[in-house]
């Protein structure tokens, strides 16, 4: 919603409004885009380069907790790497 009333607030003001990421805000609102799931160790915020360009531009970041998310089986796990002691 901030995006809207920030760019109407301009664009009512006369100003001219250049929407950078509108493809990925629009996919946001059908429903059609990826929320980024980061580890809980990581703040939910500019996490755009932990995933793969495959998906698009990720701009939306969440936390998982498996007793409170009834979406959890919706969740494409992306692999980890391998751990080796060195």
């Amino acid at each position: 919603m901030g995006y809207r009333v920030f760019y109407l607030a301009i664009h009512n003001a006369g100003l001219p409004v250049l929407i950078e990421d509108a493809d990925e805000i629009l996919a946001r609102y059908d429903a059609t885009d990826y929320i980024g799931v980061v580890p809980h160790n990581t703040t939910p915020k500019y996490c755009e380069d932990l995933f793969p360009t495959k998906y698009g531009r990720v701009i939306d970041f969440t936390h998982v907790y498996e007793d409170e998310d009834a979406w959890i089986d919706q969740i494409e796990w992306l692999p980890e790497n391998e751990a080796k002691l060195m």
